[in-house]
């Protein structure tokens, strides 16, 4: 069976305003649509998939990108009143056939003190990966999330994988295909020979383990990230 991968980016409080958030959002709609034809429409959520497709999200457009951001404020069930410190959410989808379906989802304004949340946005690629499936295509959605969200860690990793292991967070980077730290420790040089390695325009690094999208059940490729895990002292 046919891993499926997601691109998340995750990084602690940061208090931002709507505007804020809704600017990023079109930075990186912006960038993401020059990644690919997956990435050129959006759609709110439904109900279900017709319902949906009624929804088209015109994102060129910084109003309607701002009324998404300030409707998805975190209210209180109650009285409905927004919770200013949990931020903003927002979810879309691309409208696409079961195999190259794409979702999209937004946490960004968060700056509460309760332990375990963070901001985070994350891309759920086609399980049909196409030209996604190698390194050199799918690191340009992840650097998209890096430009517009400039996260703490940023990563391309298996669904299945990591939700065998632990749950993604700001406070720990998950090494699995591909893995960019903003602030990288100085022991790269011990890196696996077959590990690649690339500074990032805001002087960040990105880790690339594999050429081609690795399958959950590849060994040599778990061994790999032991040793990538260990070197940058990340847990696995």
């Amino acid at each position: 069976m046919t891993a499926r991968y997601t691109v998340g980016g995750y990084w602690r409080s940061r208090e931002e305003p709507a505007a804020a958030c809704a600017a990023r959002l079109a930075r990186f709609l912006a960038d993401l649509s020059g990644c690919g034809d997956v990435f050129a429409a959006w759609y709110r959520k439904g109900g279900s998939r017709a319902a949906a497709l009624d929804k088209q999200v015109d994102w060129r457009r910084a109003d309607i990108l701002l009324d998404l951001v300030r409707e998805g404020a975190s209210r209180t069930d109650s009285t409905r009143e927004v919770i200013p410190d949990l931020g903003f959410h927002v979810g879309l989808w691309n409208g696409r056939p079961s195999a190259t379906e794409v979702g999209l989802s937004v946490c960004c304004g968060l700056y509460t003190a309760t332990p375990g949340l963070c901001n985070t946005a994350n891309l759920d690629l086609p399980s049909d990966l196409g030209v996604f499936a190698y390194s050199s295509n799918v690191k340009a959605p992840l650097l998209a999330v890096v430009r517009a969200w400039e996260p703490e860690w940023a990563g391309v990793f298996s669904v299945r994988t990591v939700s065998s292991r632990r749950t993604c967070t700001a406070f720990t980077p998950y090494v699995d295909w591909l893995l960019y730290l903003q602030d990288p420790p100085h022991c790269i040089g011990s890196l696996p020979e077959a590990v690649a390695t690339e500074e990032t325009n805001d002087g960040g690094l990105l880790v690339i383990l594999k050429d081609e999208a690795p399958q959950p059940s590849d060994i040599a490729h778990r061994t790999t990230v032991e040793q990538v895990g260990q070197t940058l002292g990340i847990p696995t």
